[in-house]
């Protein structure tokens, strides 16, 4: 999973108080805390992490950086 997520930017966004980057919880229709949310790097949502499994998070970031990474390895 260390070497799948090389690949991609995370960036931590706090939606739970308030109005705060209401706006970001609105156009990903995030329901819920925690949601993963996969972005390119327009900001289109091209995916959620569904399971939480260490295989499963590995294959969706390695899958997500092929189609969507500009320098995958």
């Amino acid at each position: 999973m260390v070497k799948a997520s090389k690949s991609v930017v995370c960036v931590f966004v706090d939606c739970a108080w308030g109005a705060r980057h209401a706006d970001l919880a609105q156009k990903y229709q995030v329901k819920g805390f925690p949601t993963v949310v996969y972005t390119d790097s327009e900001g289109e949502e091209v995916g959620r992490m569904m399971d939480r499994s260490p295989e499963s998070m590995t294959q969706a970031l390695t899958n997500l950086a092929k189609q969507h990474g500009p320098s995958y390895r």
